[in-house]
C-alpha cells in the first residue's frame, strides 16, 4: 500500500522509514524504492532504534540519505530533513537547468546565433553533467567525492580520457590547495599542492574570477609538467560572489578545439561549483553542531560546578560521579546514547544547591531537623531551574530531582518508590553515594572501598535499586580505574578539558617520561594537549570529516586557554619573572589557533595536516624549553602544592 502511494503523483518529497515494522522490513521497502524509476530519486532517511555500525552501513548501502537513531532530539531530525530536501531541491534544479539550457540552444540555433557544433556538443555532454550533478548525493568522504566529480568531467566527449584533471579549493590566505585529481603524476601533484592567487593559469583564473584557455603547453601552469599538450581550460568555481576554487584540465595532443567546448567546460565548471558549494553548506552545519555543542558541554560544566563552588565537596566530585554512572547504565544494558546522555547530565545532580543559604550548606555540624527540611528543598530546586528543556534538559531534571528518592520508598522529595523513581535518577544514587562516601571531605576521612561497596550491598533493596547493585558490581573494576585516574588533587577541574580524552589515538606523540616537568597538573594538562593534538592529527589523517576534525580543533583550543590559564596563574602565585613574556608566546599560539578555527569555518574541507605540525612542534618546544625551565625554578620555591590551583 505504502509503496504504490509512494509510486503515485503527487509523490512524497522525502521518506521517513523505519526498519522494524511487521511483515516488510523497512530495507526490503528500501530496496524496492530505490529499484523503481518512479521513486529512486525520493531521499529516504531511517529512523530507527537499531545503532550498530553494521544496520546504518547496510542502510546507507540500500541508497539511504541519512540514518537517525533513537532517541533523537526533534531539532536534529529537523535539521537533517531540511538538509535532505535542500540537496533533493538541488539536484532538481541542476536538471531543470540543464533542460533550459538545452531550450536556450535549440532557440538559439533557430535563429542561427550559435554553431549547431555547440548544440551537439552540449547535447553530447549532458551524461556527463547529470553524472557530475549526482555526485552530491554520493555518500563518500569529500576527496573521493570530488574525485567522482572529475571522472565525470573527464568523461565528456569533447575532453579525452587521457586528459589531466584537478580541483582546487581558496583558502582565507589567498592560496588555491590541491583536493582531487586524475592522471597527475607525484612531482605534479608535489609541485602544485599549492598555488597562490594570480600565478600561471590555475592563480590567474581564481583572481580574474573567468574561464581563461591557453592553446599550447607553453601557457600552462608551471606546476604541471611541459610537454606537447594540446591546451588547457582553468575556470573559477564560484559561489555568488564567494570564490570556491578552479577547475583545471589539462588535454592531450590528440585533442582538436572546437565551437562548443568553452560552452561545454562553462557549464561543468558551474555543477561542479554548486555540488562544492553544497557541500561546503553541509559541512558548515556540521561544524556549527559540533560548536554548539561543545559549548553546550562547557555550559552545563560551569552550570554544574556553580553549586560545587559554594559546597563542602570538590568539583572531581561531579566528574567522577557522572563517569560513574555512565558505566553503571552500561552494565545495565542501556544503549550508548542513553549512556552518554545519562554522563552528561548526571553533573547538574546537584545543582539545586545553589539555593540554599550557606549556614546551612556549610555547616560542619550535623544538620537539625528544620535545616535538614531545608536542604532536602535542593532537589525541587534543582528540578525547577532545568525545566523546560531538551531531552539532555528533562534528563538532568530528573536526577535532580529524584536522585535522594529510595527503592523502598522512603526518600524524598516524594517518596516514590521501585521504578516510580527514574531510571537515571537510580542510577545516579548509586554513583553519587558511592563517590561521596569513599571521598576525603575536609568534616570527615573518605571510607576505604570495600567498607563502601559493603554499604552499598547492605542498603541493596531499600536505598537502591537491586538490579544497578549488580550493574554497580559488574562496573566495578572501571569504576575504580576511574577513581583512581581522577583524585581530589590530581588536576583542578575547572582546568579540565571539556571532550574526554581518553579515546585518543596517540600514536602522533606517545608521552614519555621525558615530557614530564615534574608538576602533576601541567604534565596532565600537557598528556591532554599532546592526546588532541594525535586525535586531530587522526581525523585529518584518515579523513574522518568535519564533525571529528572539529571536536579535536574545539577541544584542543579549548584546553590550550584553560592550560595557560593554569600557568599564568601558578607562575603569578610564585613570583615568575617572565611572566609578562610567557603570556605574550600564550598569546600567540592561541591566535594561531584562532586562525586554524576561522580556516576550518570559510572552508571546512581544506583544513590540512601540515596544521598538526605546527601544533606538535610547538607544543613540543613549548615543554621542553619553556615549562620545564619554569618548572624547575618553582619546584625550587616550594611553595604549596595548593597554590597550583
Amino acid at each position: 500500500m505504502a509503496l504504490d502511494l509512494a509510486s503515485q503523483d503527487p509523490r512524497p518529497d522525502l521518506i521517513l522509514l523505519d526498519i522494524m515494522m511487521p511483515g516488510m522490513d523497512g530495507y526490503e521497502v528500501c530496496r524496492r524504492l530505490k529499484a523503481d524509476t518512479r521513486t529512486r530519486d525520493i531521499p529516504i532517511i531511517f529512523l530507527t532504534a537499531l545503532s550498530e555500525e553494521d544496520d546504518e552501513a547496510q542502510g546507507f548501502s540500500l541508497g539511504a540519505a541519512d540514518y537517525v537513531t533513537k532517541p533523537f532530539a526533534p531539532q536534529s531530525l529537523n535539521a537533517r530533513i531540511e538538509r535532505q530536501l535542500s540537496l533533493s531541491n538541488y539536484i532538481h534544479g541542476v536538471q531543470l537547468e540543464l533542460y533550459r539550457a538545452e531550450q536556450a540552444v535549440e532557440a538559439e540555433a533557430s535563429v542561427r546565433s550559435r554553431s549547431e557544433q555547440v548544440r551537439v556538443k552540449l547535447e553530447q555532454s549532458k551524461e556527463a553533467m547529470l553524472g557530475l550533478a549526482r555526485t552530491a548525493f554520493l555518500p563518500f568522504g569529500f576527496k573521493d567525492q570530488m574525485e567522482a566529480a572529475l571522472d565525470q568531467i573527464l568523461s565528456a566527449p569533447s575532453l579525452s580520457e587521457t586528459s589531466q584533471g584537478a580541483i582546487f579549493l581558496a583558502n582565507n590566505k589567498g592560496e588555491l590547495s590541491l583536493i582531487a585529481h586524475r592522471n597527475l603524476s607525484r612531482e605534479q601533484r608535489k609541485s602544485c599542492f599549492k598555488i597562490p592567487l594570480g600565478r600561471g593559469l590555475c592563480g590567474l583564473a581564481a583572481k580574474r574570477r573567468e574561464p581563461l584557455y591557453a592553446p599550447s603547453s607553453e601557457q600552462c601552469d608551471q606546476c604541471f609538467e611541459k610537454g606537447n599538450w594540446g591546451g588547457a581550460y582553468s575556470l573559477p568555481l564560484e559561489d555568488g560572489s564567494r570564490l570556491l576554487g578552479t577547475l583545471v584540465v589539462y588535454l592531450p595532443p590528440s585533442h582538436v578545439h572546437g565551437d562548443g567546448d568553452q560552452e561545454v567546460m562553462k557549464e561543468l565548471a558551474d555543477i561542479l561549483a554548486g555540488v562544492v558549494g553544497r557541500r561546503m553548506a553541509e559541512e558548515r552545519i556540521k561544524l556549527k553542531q559540533v560548536e554548539l555543542h561543545h559549548s553546550r558541554t562547557d555550559t552545563i560544566h560551569r552550570l554544574a560546578l556553580a553549586s560545587e563552588y559554594r559546597d563542602a565537596e570538590t568539583g572531581m566530585h561531579i566528574l567522577r560521579m557522572s563517569k560513574f554512572a555512565a558505566l553503571i547504565a552500561n552494565a545495565a544494558g542501556l544503549d550508548q546514547a542513553t549512556c552518554e546522555l545519562i554522563e552528561q547530565a548526571a553533573p547538574m545532580h546537584d545543582l539545586g544547591k545553589i539555593g540554599i543559604a550557606d549556614d546551612i550548606l556549610l555547616k560542619p555540624a550535623p544538620l537539625s531537623y528544620d535545616e535538614f527540611e531545608r536542604m532536602k528543598k535542593h532537589t525541587v530546586i534543582g528540578a525547577r531551574l532545568l525545566e523546560n528543556g531538551d531531552s539532555l534538559m528533562r534528563m538532568a531534571r530528573d536526577i535532580a530531582l529524584s536522585h535522594h528518592e529510595r527503592w523502598d520508598g522512603r526518600g524524598y522529595p516524594h517518596g516514590l518508590s521501585g521504578e516510580e523513581i527514574p531510571i537515571a535518577a537510580r542510577i545516579c544514587a548509586v554513583s553519587d553515594v558511592f563517590d561521596a562516601l569513599i571521598s576525603e571531605r575536609p568534616y570527615k576521612r573518605g571510607w576505604p572501598v570495600e567498607q563502601a561497596i559493603d554499604y552499598i550491598h547492605d542498603h541493596r533493596g531499600a536505598f537502591f535499586d537491586p538490579s544497578l547493585v549488580d550493574a554497580f558490581d559488574n562496573a566495578l573494576t572501571d569504576i575504580l580505574k576511574i577513581r583512581a585516574r581522577y583524585q581530589d588533587d590530581t588536576i583542578n577541574p575547572r582546568e579540565r578539558l571539556p571532550f574526554d580524552a581518553s579515546g585518543a589515538d596517540s600514536s602522533l606523540i606517545p608521552w614519555n617520561p621525558g615530557y614530564s616537568v615534574g608538576i602533576d597538573i601541567i604534565d596532565e594538562h600537557h598528556r591532554h594537549l599532546l592526546h588532541w593534538v594525535s586525535r586531530l592529527h587522526q581525523s585529518l589523517h584518515n579523513e574522518m570529516g568535519t564533525i571529528e576534525i572539529g571536536k579535536a580543533l574545539f577541544a584542543l583550543d579549548r584546553y590550550c586557554r584553560i592550560h595557560f590559564t593554569a600557568e599564568e596563574r601558578m607562575m603569578e602565585a610564585y613570583g615568575y619573572r617572565e611572566l609578562e613574556a610567557h603570556a605574550r608566546m600564550h598569546r600567540a599560539f592561541e591566535r594561531k589557533l584562532d586562525g586554524f578555527k576561522r580556516e576550518l569555518i570559510h572552508n571546512p574541507l581544506i583544513l590540512g595536516v601540515e596544521v598538526v605540525e605546527f601544533l606538535r612542534e610547538w607544543l613540543l618546544n613549548h615543554i621542553y624549553t619553556v615549562d620545564a625551565g619554569i618548572a624547575i625554578r618553582i619546584t625550587l620555591g616550594k611553595l604549596p602544592a595548593n597554590k597550583l590551583h
